[in-house]
C-alpha cells in the first residue's frame, strides 16, 4: 500500500524547501509550455494563412484558364483539317487520278525513248507546269489549241502500256513526217510533265497528311497532358481545401486549449502565491522553533559536559556501545534475512509436499477405482488367469452343451471369455456341418487368429497394470524423500528461530542499557552501570496486532443508497504490507457480527513511518450479481500505537464516507485493536532509536568531521520511462530510497513525463565506524522510480507493478573515497533489463577516512555504465 506524505504541519525545513522548489519548478515548466503552445499557434495561422492564398492564386489563375481555352480551339481547328485532308485524299484515289498516277508510276514507255530536253530541266519548271524549249518547233508545237491536246490525252491516258501510244499517233490525220515527231513529241512532254505534276502533287499531299497527323497526335497528347494537370489541380484543390478545413479545426481546438491553459495558470499562481504565503509563515514559526530548541540543546550539553575528562571518557564508551548496537543490527538484519529466506525455503516444500500429496491422492484414488471397478477388476483376473501356469482348456466342437453348462461353476472372468468363444465356434461349426468339409481348417485358423489376439491384447493390459505400479513406488519413495527433507528443512528453521530469539535478547538488553547511558548523560548523572545492574532477559513473544469488528450500521444516506432492504454487502481491509482480506457478506441496515484479522507485524523504521502517516483502511461494497459496487472507505488511525501511554485494548467507531461525495457518512463501524505489551514496547523503541537518530549537529561548524560526514546523494533525471510500459499513459513519477537505517526519502513528483528531470539532492550525515564501513562494503544503495499514487485509480493497480523500475548501486566505491555517478539502466517489474535510464551521483562532502587510513586508491573502480540515451 503506499505511503502518504506527512501533514504540512510536520515538515522539516528540507521538506518545506522541497516543496517550495517544486511549485517554482512546476510553475516554471508551465510557463514554458504556454511559450511552447503560443509558437506553435503561430505557425499554425502561418500555415494557414499560405493554404488560403494558395487557393485563392488557384482560382484567379488567368494564364491557366486561357492556356486550355487555346488548346481546346487548336484540337477542333486540327480535327477539321484533318476531315478535310481526308477528303482530299479520297478525291486523289479516284479512278481517273488513280489510272494515271498509276500508270506513271508502274509502266514506262518502250516505244519511244524519252526526250532528253525534257529530263534535263529542273523540278521546279516542271512542277509548275512550264517546259521551256529552245528550237522554234517546240515552241510552235508548244502553242497549239487545247482543244486538240486534250482528246488526245484523253485518249492515251486509259492505255496501260506505252505500247499503244504508236499505233495511236499512226491513225492520226496524214501531216508531214517533222510535223508529226514534233507533235509526238510535245504530247509526251506534256504527258511527263503532268505525271510529274501529280507524283510531286500526291508527294507533297502524303508529306502534308504526315504533318498534320503527327501534329495532330502531339496536340492530342498535350491536351491529354493538359487534362492530367487540371484534374491533378483539382485534387490538389480539394485536398487545399480539406486541409485548410482541418487547421481550422485544430485551429480553434488550440485556442481552446490554450484559453484552458491560461485559467489553469491562473489558478494555479493564484493557489501558489497562497500557499508561498503559507509555506512563508510556517517557516519563520520553524525558525523560531529551531532557535528555541538550539538553545536549549547547548544548555543541556553545557551542563552535561562539566567534567571534560568524564565526558570524553563517556563519549567513548558511548561510541563504542553504538559501534556494538551496529555490529548487533547488522547481524540481526542477516539472521533476518536468512529467517526470511529459510522461511521461503520451507514455503515452498510446504507448497512441494501438498503438491505431491494432492498427487499421491489422486493415485490412491485411481488406484481404489480401478480396484472397485468391474471391468478393470475383470482385467485383473483376466491377468493373474494368464499368469497362471495352466490356463483353461478349450472345449471342442464334440461336447456336449449341457455337460459344459455344467462344468463351467467358476465366475472368472477368463473362463466366461472362453465360453463365449467356444459357444461361437461350435455354432458357427454346427452351422457348417451340413456343408462340404472341404474348407475345414480356414474357420479354425480365423478362430485361433482372434484368440491370439485376444491373448495379445491381455498382454498388452497386464503390462500397463505393471508399469502403473511402478510408478507409483517410484512417487512413494519420492513423497517420502520429500517429507524427510521437509522434517529436516523444519528442525534447521526451528534451530535458526531459536539462535535468532537468544539475539534478539541481547539486542534488547543492549538497547535498555544504551537509552540508560543516554538518559544518564542528559540528567547529569554519569556513573556507570555496573555488569550486575543490568536488566534481565526481555522474553520475545510474536508481535501480533489483532483487529476485531463486531457491528456495521447504515446511516440515513446510506439506507438512501441501497435499492432494496436485503442489501448484501462486504467489507475489505487493507494494512501495511499484508494481503487484502474480506469479511463474510452482511444483510440489512444494522448487522452484528464478529470478524478478527491478524496482523504478525514486524518493526522498522517503515512500519513506524505508516502507523504515523497512515492506517488500516476498510471499504464497503455492495454485491450485484457476480459483481460489486465501492459504496464508501474509511481509515483507522494507529497514531495511538507509538504514544507512551498506549493501552491494551483500542476501540473506537469508524465512520465510512462516500466515495461520490467524501463529506457523506453512510456506515458506522464499531471495532475493538488488542495491542500486546511487548509491541507497544518495541514501537515506542524504535520510535525513540528514530528519534535519536536524528539528534545530530545542525550547524556545520558543529560536527566533528572525525566522528560523522555527509554522504550527499544527487538524482538529476530519467529518461526513456515509456518504453517499460508502452501501453500505458504518460508516467508521473517520483524517486524513493534509503540509506543505511534512516528514514526512507521521497523526491519531488514529476507530473507525465516520459524524461523527468529530478534535481533532487540530499545530503545525510552518516556516524563514522565500523558498522558503517562494513555496509559500505557489502551492501548496495537500491533506487526506486515509482509511479505516482493518483495513477493507480486509472488503470496500474497497487504493488509492485505501480514500480517503474529499479536500479542497484553499489557502495563499494564510497568506501574506498570514490564518487559513484554515471547513467544506469533501469530494470523492469518483471527483472529485465529496460531500455529506460537514470541519472545518479554519490559522493562524500568530506574525504573519507576509516582508522586513520586514506582509502582512496589511484584506479578508479568500474561501475557497470550504459550510454545516455536521448
Amino acid at each position: 500500500m503506499p505511503v502518504l506524505r506527512p501533514s504540512v504541519e510536520k515538515w522539516n525545513r528540507g521538506e518545506l524547501e522541497d516543496q517550495y522548489h517544486s511549485l517554482y519548478s512546476q510553475n516554471l515548466e508551465l510557463k514554458k509550455r504556454n511559450n511552447t503552445l503560443e509558437v506553435q499557434l503561430k505557425r499554425s495561422n502561418s500555415r494557414i494563412r499560405r493554404a488560403i492564398t494558395e487557393r485563392r492564386d488557384a482560382n484567379n489563375n488567368p494564364e491557366l484558364q486561357e492556356r486550355n481555352l487555346m488548346l481546346e480551339r487548336e484540337n477542333r481547328l486540327l480535327a477539321q483539317k484533318l476531315k478535310s485532308l481526308r477528303h482530299q485524299l479520297i478525291v486523289y484515289t479516284q479512278p481517273k487520278a488513280h489510272n494515271t498516277t498509276l500508270e506513271f508510276l508502274t509502266g514506262r514507255s518502250t516505244g519511244r525513248p524519252r526526250s532528253t530536253r525534257v529530263a534535263a530541266h529542273s523540278p521546279t519548271d516542271i512542277t509548275n507546269g512550264k517546259i521551256p524549249l529552245k528550237s522554234t518547233e517546240n515552241q510552235k508545237s508548244a502553242t497549239l489549241p487545247p482543244t486538240r491536246d486534250k482528246p488526245r490525252r484523253a485518249q492515251t491516258r486509259p492505255s496501260t502500256t506505252s505500247e499503244n501510244a504508236r499505233p495511236i499517233v499512226e491513225r492520226r490525220p496524214a501531216t508531214s513526217y517533222g510535223t508529226r515527231t514534233e507533235i509526238s513529241k510535245t504530247i509526251q512532254a506534256e504527258e511527263s510533265a503532268q505525271q510529274v505534276e501529280d507524283k510531286t502533287t500526291i508527294i507533297r499531299l502524303h508529306r502534308e497528311v504526315r504533318e498534320k497527323t503527327e501534329q495532330i497526335h502531339e496536340l492530342t497528347f498535350n491536351l491529354e497532358k493538359s487534362d492530367s494537370k487540371l484534374t491533378s489541380l483539382r485534387y490538389e484543390y480539394d485536398r487545399l481545401v480539406d486541409e485548410f478545413e482541418r487547421i481550422r479545426q485544430k485551429f480553434s481546438d488550440s485556442e481552446a486549449t490554450i484559453a484552458s491553459f491560461k485559467q489553469e495558470a491562473t489558478r494555479y499562481n493564484e493557489a501558489s502565491h497562497r500557499s508561498i504565503d503559507v509555506i512563508e509563515k510556517e517557516l519563520n514559526i520553524i525558525k523560531e522553533e529551531n532557535r528555541v530548541l538550539k538553545a536549549s540543546n547547548e544548555r543541556l550539553i553545557a551542563n552535561s559536559l562539566q567534567q571534560e575528562g568524564i565526558s570524553q571518557t563517556s563519549i567513548k564508551e558511548l561510541q563504542e556501545v553504538q559501534v556494538h548496537v551496529q555490529e548487533l543490527e547488522r547481524k540481526l538484519a542477516e539472521l533476518t534475512s536468512e529467517k526470511r529466506r529459510s522461511e521461503e525455503k520451507i514455503a515452498e516444500l510446504e507448497s512441494e509436499k501438498s503438491r505431491l500429496s494432492s498427487r499421491y491422492r489422486r493415485l490412491q484414488e485411481k488406484l481404489e477405482a480401478i480396484k472397485f471397478n468391474p471391468v478393470e477388476r475383470q482385467v485383473q483376473q483376466i491377468r493373474e488367469v494368464i499368469d497362471s501356469p495352466s490356463p483353461p482348456p478349450v472345449k471342442t466342437r464334440h461336447a456336449d452343451k449341457k455337460s459344459r453348462t455344467t462344468e463351467l461353476t467358476s465366475t472368472t472372468v477368463l473362463d466366461k471369455l472362453y465360453e463365449d468363444v467356444a459357444s461361437i465356434v461350435d455354432s458357427h461349426l454346427a452351422k457348417s456341418e451340413s456343408l462340404s468339409s472341404i474348407d475345414t481348417d480356414r474357420p479354425n485358423a480365423k478362430w485361433r487368429q482372434m484368440y491370439e489376439e485376444v491373448y495379445s491384447e491381455l498382454e498388452k493390459v497386464r503390462n500397463m497394470l505393471v508399469l502403473q505400479h511402478t510408478i507409483n513406488e517410484k512417487q512413494m519413495k519420492e513423497i517420502n524423500l520429500l517429507n524427510d527433507s521437509a522434517v529436516h528443512y523444519k528442525k534447521q528453521y526451528e534451530k535458526k528461530l531459536n539462535e535468532l530469539v537468544t539475539e534478539l535478547d541481547k539486542r534488547a538488553k543492549y538497547i535498555e542499557i544504551l537509552e540508560n547511558q543516554i538518559k544518564g548523560i542528559a540528567g547529569g548523572d554519569l556513573t556507570r552501570i555496573l555488569p550486575s545492574e543490568k536488566l534481565s532477559e526481555i522474553s520475545i513473544t510474536g508481535n501480533e496486532l489483532i483487529l476485531k469488528l463486531t457491528k456495521l450500521t447504515l446511516t440515513e444516506s446510506g439506507v438512501r443508497m441501497s435499492k432494496s432492504a436485503k442489501t448484501m454487502l462486504f467489507l475489505s481491509l487493507e494494512f501495511f504490507d499484508f494481503e487484502l482480506q474480506t469479511t463474510p457478506l452482511l444483510q440489512g441496515p444494522e448487522t452484528i457480527f464478529d470478524y478478527s484479522s491478524v496482523y504478525d507485524v514486524i518493526i522498522s523504521n517503515l512500519f513506524i513511518h505508516y502507523i504515523e502517516t497512515d492506517g488500516i483502511t476498510i471499504e464497503l461494497f455492495e454485491v450485484q450479481g457476480v459483481n460489486y459496487e465501492q459504496w464508501g472507505s474509511g481509515t483507522i488511525s494507529l497514531k495511538r500505537l507509538v504514544d507512551v501511554n498506549t493501552p491494551a485494548n483500542i476501540t473506537g467507531r469508524l465512520q465510512i464516507h462516500s466515495v461520490r461525495d467524501p463529506k457523506i457518512s453512510i456506515a458506522v463501524l464499531e471495532y475493538r485493536l488488542e495491542v500486546p505489551f511487548n509491541l507497544v514496547k518495541a514501537l515506542n523503541a524504535q520510535k525513540r532509536r528514530i528519534t535519536a537518530s536524528t539528534y545530530l549537529p545542525i550547524a556545520e561548524g558543529e560536527a566533528d568531521k572525525s566522528l560523522y560526514n555527509e554522504l550527499i546523494i544527487q538524482v538529476h533525471r530519467a529518461a526513456n520511462l515509456g518504453s517499460i510500459f508502452q501501453n500505458k499513459p504518460t508516467p508521473t513519477t517520483y524517486i524513493a530510497y534509503q540509506i543505511y537505517d534512516l528514514a526512507p526519502h521521497i523526491s519531488n513528483i514529476v507530473t507525465a513525463n516520459q524524461n523527468p528531470e529530478y534535481n533532487d539532492t540530499r545530503s545525510w550525515t552518516l556516524p563514522i565506524g565500523t558498522a558503517l564501513h562494513q555496509y559500505l562494503k557489502t551492501e548496495e544503495l537500491l533506487l526506486y522510480v515509482m509511479e505516482d499514487v493518483a495513477n493507480v485509480s486509472r488503470g496500474i493497480p497497487s504493488g509492485s507493478k505501480a514500480r517503474y523500475g529499479m536500479v542497484s548501486l553499489p557502495l563499494f566505491p564510497c568506501a574506498r573515497n570514490q564518487k559513484l555517478t554515471g547513467t544506469f539502466s533501469l530494470i523492469g517489474p518483471d527483472g529485465a533489463i529496460s531500455n529506460a535510464s537514470i541519472d545518479v551521483s554519490v559522493y562524500w562532502k568530506y574525504a573519507y577516512r576509516f582508522n586513520d587510513e586514506d582509502l582512496e586508491v589511484k584506479m578508479p573502480i568500474p561501475v557497470k555504465e550504459i550510454e545516455k540515451k536521448m
